[in-house]
């Protein structure tokens, strides 16, 4: 899982991980192996976790060459059609989020 993200990502979502569970975001099977739904797979530098019709886009691309305790993220929250998963509504977006507590 995540194997070719970013280490911002990598770093982010274990963050994540550790608040929320792992089993808190939906998942699929793939090849025998339980995996995270990821709706910008191919992008190594943002990830989008899924919760039913929530989606949370966290990005690290602008600060990608910075150092982890560096980085600042861009982040999402949208709600959207579950059937033809595109956006129905921007929550909230915020930039500049920083990965210290």
């Amino acid at each position: 899982m995540l194997i070719n993200k970013d280490p911002s990502i990598k770093e982010v979502i274990e963050r994540v991980f550790a608040h929320f569970g792992y089993n808190f975001f939906e998942k699929y099977i793939e090849d025998d192996q339980e995996k995270i739904v990821d709706f910008w797979e191919p992008d190594l530098c943002a990830i989008g976790l899924k919760k039913q019709e929530k989606v949370i886009y966290i990005s690290s691309w602008e600060n990608r060459e910075n150092p982890i305790d560096k980085v600042m993220y861009h982040v999402e929250f949208e709600i959207i059609d579950q059937n033809t998963l595109e956006t129905n509504h921007l929550v909230k977006e915020i930039s500049g989020i920083s990965i210290k507590i």
